[in-house]
C-alpha cells in the first residue's frame, strides 16, 4: 500500500522537476544586425550578430532560407550568434532574403520574413585617401543613402586623431546629406598643420516591427543595416601669414631705422637713377636736358639748345631714352633731335653710357650729327653717366594673409614709391612659397619675385628667412641673389 500511494507522489515530482524545460517560451525581440566597414574604400570587416530576448527560453535555433538550422549558443549577453565574413557574397549565402524559422525550446516554432535594407557605402570621395592638405577647414563628401528613408534612420560623421583616437566632432545628418564641414561654435573647424585625422562615415537604416507568435505573444524584429567608410588624410605645414621687410643699400639706416628688415649683403643690388637736369656742348652748341627715369627704365622728358649761338636756348625737343641693368651694371641710351628754320638746323644727339653702382662710370659716348649755321657738324666725344647722389637703396615691404598678398609695395630712397600686386603661391608639402607681385597701370614696370623662400619667424626683428632667391627689375634694373 505503501508502494502505490508514493507512485502518484513520485510522478508529480518528476513532472514538477520537467515542467519548466517544456514550458512554452516567452518571446520578446529578435535582433539582426549586419555591419559592414571600409577603410579608404577597401572592406575591413563584415559582421553578423543575431540575438533573442525573452523569459522562459532554455534553447534557440535559427533556419535560414533552404538553409540547415543554426544553434544560437547562450553567452553571458543572453541568446548570440556572431559570425564574421570575408566578402558580401559569403554574408549573402548565410543570411539571405526569405522567411526564417525560429524555434525555441525544442518545440515552439516562430516564423518571420527578414529583408536586408540596401544601404550602399558612404564611399567618402573627399577628402581622397593618404591626401595631405593645407591646414585649415576641411569639407567631407560622400555618397547619400537613398534606403534610409524610415524614422529611425541616420547618417554618422565624425572626424578622429588619428594619433589620439580622440574624436574631434561628430554630427548625425539625414539620409539626403553628402558632405559635411565640421564645426567648431559655428565656425568651421580649423584642423592644425602637420596632423594625421580620419574621416569616418556611417549610413544606418533600422526598423522596429511588432509581430505575433505562434502562441500569441507579442514580439518585436529589430532589424538594422549599418555599412561605414573610413579616410585617413593629412595636413601638411601652415602658409605664412604676416609681414616682413626687405632693404637694399641702407648704408645710412634712412629706409630701415629700425633695423626690422631683412639686409642682405649686396651692395651690387643698389640702383642707378640718372633723373635730373643736365647740361652739355656738342658740337658747339650749347644743350640743358631735363630726363626722368620711370618705374620700368623708360627715360622721357627734353632737350632745349642754343642753336643760333646767342645764349637764349630758343629751340626745345622731346627727348626720348631707357636704362637697363642687371645686378648693378647698368646701360643709358639717350637720344633727342633739334630741328630749326630759323637759323636753319638740324641736329640729332646721341647719348650712350655705361656704369657700375660699385665702380662708377665705365664706358660713354657722346655723337653729334647734322648741320648748324650752314656749316655740317659729325662730332664724338665721352660722356659720363651721371650717378646723382650715387647708389640708390630700396626697401621692399610685402604683408601676407596666409594665402594671398594684402599689400606690397618697393620704397626708394629718394622718395619714389610703387605699389605691388600679385599672387603668393605655397606648398604645404615642402613648407615652401613662391611670391610675384608687380606694379601696374602708370607704374609698370616694376617687379619682384622670391621663389622657394621659407619664412621661419615673422614675429623676430629682422624675420627669420632659411632660403630663398630673390629677383627683381626697378628702374629698368634687374637682379638676383639668395636669402639665405
Amino acid at each position: 500500500m505503501r508502494v502505490r500511494a508514493a507512485l502518484p507522489l513520485l510522478l508529480l515530482f518528476v513532472l514538477g522537476l520537467a515542467s519548466p524545460a517544456t514550458a512554452a517560451a516567452d518571446l520578446a525581440r529578435v535582433t539582426i544586425e549586419v555591419n559592414a566597414a571600409r577603410n579608404n574604400g577597401a572592406l575591413a570587416s563584415l559582421r553578423a550578430r543575431i540575438e533573442v530576448e525573452g523569459e522562459r527560453i532554455v534553447q534557440a535555433t535559427l533556419t535560414p532560407p533552404g538553409g540547415m538550422p543554426a544553434a544560437i549558443p547562450l553567452g553571458d549577453e543572453g541568446f548570440v550568434l556572431e559570425r564574421t565574413f570575408m566578402s558580401e557574397q559569403e554574408l549573402t549565402t548565410a543570411l539571405p532574403d526569405g522567411g526564417y524559422v525560429l524555434t525555441l525550446n525544442g518545440s515552439t516554432q516562430v516564423l518571420f520574413d527578414y529583408a536586408r535594407a540596401a544601404v550602399p557605402s558612404p564611399a567618402i570621395s573627399a577628402p581622397p585617401a593618404a591626401a595631405i592638405l593645407v591646414p585649415g577647414p576641411v569639407t567631407v563628401e560622400f555618397a547619400p543613402c537613398p534606403a534610409c528613408a524610415g524614422e529611425e534612420d541616420l547618417t554618422r560623421v565624425a572626424l578622429i586623431d588619428a594619433e589620439t583616437d580622440e574624436v574631434i566632432a561628430e554630427e548625425t545628418l539625414g539620409p539626403e546629406d553628402a558632405s559635411w564641414t565640421p564645426d567648431d561654435g559655428g565656425e568651421p573647424l580649423e584642423l592644425p598643420e602637420d596632423g594625421s585625422f580620419w574621416a569616418a562615415v556611417q549610413h544606418v537604416a533600422l526598423r522596429t516591427e511588432q509581430r505575433v507568435a505562434p502562441n500569441s505573444d507579442a514580439f518585436e524584429l529589430v532589424t538594422s543595416e549599418t555599412h561605414g567608410d573610413a579616410v585617413q588624410f593629412f595636413t601638411g605645414a601652415a602658409p605664412p601669414a604676416g609681414s616682413f621687410c626687405l632693404v637694399v643699400g641702407d648704408d645710412a639706416g634712412a629706409l630701415d631705422p629700425l633695423g626690422e628688415c631683412l639686409a642682405p649683403d649686396v651692395p651690387e643690388a643698389a640702383l642707378i637713377d640718372p633723373s635730373g637736369a643736365f647740361a652739355l656742348t656738342a658740337a658747339g652748341v650749347e644743350i640743358e636736358y631735363a630726363a626722368e627715369v620711370s618705374a620700368g627704365g623708360a627715360i622721357t622728358g627734353s632737350a632745349s639748345a642754343d642753336l643760333d649761338g646767342n645764349g637764349s636756348l630758343e629751340t626745345t625737343t622731346p627727348l626720348r631714352g631707357k636704362l637697363q641693368g642687371f645686378l648693378g651694371k647698368v646701360d643709358r641710351r639717350v637720344a633727342f633731335d633739334f630741328r630749326s628754320a630759323a637759323p636753319a638746323a638740324k641736329l640729332a644727339l646721341r647719348i650712350h653710357e655705361q656704369a657700375s653702382v660699385t665702380e662708377g662710370p665705365i664706358f660713354g659716348s657722346q655723337r653729334a650729327k647734322g648741320s648748324v649755321l650752314g656749316a655740317k657738324v659729325k662730332d664724338e666725344t665721352a660722356s659720363t653717366l651721371p650717378l646723382g647722389d650715387g647708389p640708390l637703396g630700396w626697401r621692399l615691404d610685402v604683408e601676407l594673409d596666409g594665402k594671398h598678398v594684402e599689400t606690397a609695395s618697393i620704397r626708394l630712397e629718394d622718395g619714389r614709391s610703387f605699389a605691388l600686386r600679385g599672387r603668393f603661391v605655397f606648398d604645404f608639402l615642402t613648407d615652401l612659397a613662391k611670391l610675384d607681385v608687380r606694379s601696374p597701370g602708370e607704374d609698370e614696370g616694376v617687379q619682384v619675385r622670391i621663389e622657394d623662400f621659407r619664412v621661419d619667424d615673422f614675429e623676430s626683428q629682422p624675420p627669420a628667412v632659411s632660403s630663398g632667391d630673390f629677383t627683381f627689375k626697378i628702374l629698368g634694373q634687374r637682379g638676383r641673389f639668395p636669402l639665405q
